[in-house]
């Protein structure tokens, strides 16, 4: 069993995988105790699932920016946004329409470009879905200290777990200082 972000899935039915057919999305295991917003800090949603950090913008200093309001509009509209599920390796839908779409639908089968983990991930969003700390240091707390402390505890780099804790800790407490009330 393993919990991944929805995107990775279509990854296990690549021309490369050795696990074709072998994996199947499924719903989030319920968690035990969720803890409070309020105890959790700076506005995180606490739930077991979380959603990603895409999101597409227009400069006010952009010097087309009729184009690319019209682009924009084109990008994220019911068709492209289908197509581009099913094109774009079956990854992740960014409408909730794209879920029921006839085209996603049908390439919900084994293999390449599959969809069939979106049951799993529409749930998970409909009814399981945190978020993120709200965190100017988070991107580096959750993409850098995070997953290279915890990879240098599996090459052995650390003697037991509880000593990669406490420096993932240290350096989560300093970044996150001058953020904190009080």
């Amino acid at each position: 069993m393993v919990i991944s972000w929805g995107e990775f899935f279509p990854g296990f039915d690549g021309k490369e995988s050795k696990v074709v057919g072998l994996m199947e999305a499924a719903r989030p295991p319920m968690e035990d105790r969720l803890r409070s917003p309020a105890e959790a800090g700076f506005l995180e949603v606490p739930h077991i699932g979380h959603q990603g950090g895409s999101s597409i913008c227009l400069s006010r200093y952009s010097k087309h920016r009729e184009a690319a309001w019209i682009f924009m509009q084109w990008v994220c509209s019911k068709d492209i946004a289908a197509r581009s599920a099913i094109l774009g390796s079956g990854s992740a839908a960014v409408r909730h329409s794209t879920y029921k779409d006839a085209r996603v639908l049908a390439a919900a089968k084994i293999g390449p470009g599959t969809t069939r983990h979106f049951p799993a991930t529409e749930w998970t969003i409909d009814n399981a879905m945190g978020s993120e700390p709200k965190l100017p240091a988070w991107v580096e707390m959750s993409n850098d200290i995070i997953p290279t402390e915890l990879g240098r505890l599996l090459s052995g780099q650390y003697r037991d777990a509880a000593q990669c804790m406490a420096t993932i800790k240290e350096q989560v407490d300093r970044l996150a200082a001058p953020f904190r009330k009080g």
